[in-house]
């Protein structure tokens, strides 16, 4: 889909982000091969700034994979009914992951209501609060994406990937308007540096 945009057959690596300070989800897209992974970091909270220095190394190695530059990067956007310390992880593990993105090629914030509404459809308010919760919701995503995920954070991060590709055709307005216009500004730079 991303290929078809650029209409000289030059496919756009992207790199689809669902960020958080234990387990980021990481979907790559390269039109030769995809997956997912999860970037884990130390279980406790005393190793904050170790967290931190384990995401920004495997970023590096996930761009470095996807060809280091031209990029397009998906990220979720930040969750503003979140307080206190979740909020400093969540902007913290944001501002490295935007930072180390915006050197390799472009973003596109998706907002976590547009991605949901496009990627789940009528199983966007599931919840995923308990072990058994997070094991409906993997089901879920793979029944309906056809996929392979070995957590929520895989899951997720596949979905906003997806949903960003479909508001591509949609024709939805308000959020997925919005988020149609930011993708295909992107993509227009992206297209420039090529």
């Amino acid at each position: 889909m991303v290929a078809a945009l650029l209409n000289n057959g030059e496919q756009i690596p992207v790199v689809s982000l669902d960020l958080s300070l234990r387990a980021t989800g990481v979907y790559c897209e390269t039109g030769e091969a995809s997956g997912t992974e999860t970037i884990l970091s130390p279980p406790t909270r005393y190793e904050h700034d170790g967290a931190l220095a384990i995401l920004m190394q495997r970023l590096e190695k996930v761009y470095e994979t996807e060809g280091g530059s031209g990029v397009l990067t998906l990220v979720e956007d930040y969750a503003f009914g979140i307080h206190g310390r979740g909020a400093t992880s969540g902007a913290e593990t944001g501002g490295i992951a935007r930072a180390i993105a915006w050197q390799k090629g472009q973003i596109v914030v998706v907002p976590i209501s547009t991605w949901k509404a496009l990627a789940l459809r009528p199983f966007a308010r599931q919840k995923k609060r308990t072990a058994a919760e997070k094991a409906a919701y993997v089901n879920m995503a793979r029944r309906l994406h056809n996929r392979v995920f070995d957590n929520d954070n895989e899951a997720d991060a596949y979905m906003i990937y997806h949903a960003a590709i479909l508001s591509l055709t949609s024709k939805r307005e308000g959020g997925t308007a919005k988020l149609r216009k930011r993708m295909v500004e992107a993509i227009k730079l992206l297209k420039e540096d090529l």
